[in-house]
């Protein structure tokens, strides 16, 4: 059975870009053969893609590859973890290029708050992203507001952040336009 969705699989493939499977048999045999160990319902989901995505018959490295490329991405779960919250990221909240790690923080010129991707955890989350990517720690500013228990995640908490004190900084600005 599992040989026969296979070679189905295969077939729509070769029908997709204008090959007549009868022609293409020992083809399709070969495919099937280097293919036999992905998963049935991965094939037919990466064929489909395939078949929508490419302008020629993919070859079966090809077909094998995107395959894989999915497998991994579904493979690698969020896991628990209260330091990121299951992101895998840690963000910080900046001023004109300065993180600010407190709400004693003074800004300095006509900037914006913005927040910025500092690092990622040293969670199992944060294991698929780059290791070139250093591992970071939230900020207290963050932390602080993340503790309220308003927020899904600490990421969630540094965007609010970032929201509440530009706004802070247009009534300042709108203040001292008309005093």
């Amino acid at each position: 059975m599992r040989v026969r969705k296979t070679y189905e699989a295969i077939e729509q493939l070769f029908l997709a870009f204008n090959r007549e499977p009868s022609k293409c048999t020992s083809l399709i045999e070969n495919y099937t053969a280097n293919l036999m160990e992905v998963d049935d319902d991965l094939l037919i989901r990466s064929v489909n893609h395939l078949i929508a995505n490419s302008d020629r018959l993919p070859r079966w490295t090809e077909v094998r590859n995107y395959c894989n490329t999915q497998k991994i991405m579904s493979k690698k779960e969020s896991v628990d973890c209260p330091r990121c919250w299951g992101i895998g990221m840690v963000y910080a909240v900046y001023y004109d290029g300065s993180e600010v790690k407190s709400d004693a923080f003074q800004p300095h010129g006509n900037g914006d708050y913005y927040e910025c991707i500092t690092g990622r955890c040293n969670c199992e989350n944060g294991e698929v992203y780059s290791r070139s990517m250093p591992i970071s720690h939230y900020s207290e500013i963050v932390k602080r507001e993340f503790a309220t228990g308003r927020y899904l995640a600490p990421a969630q908490a540094c965007c609010e952040i970032v929201i509440r004190k530009n706004r802070q900084m247009r009534e300042l600005a709108r203040t001292n336009k008309e005093g």
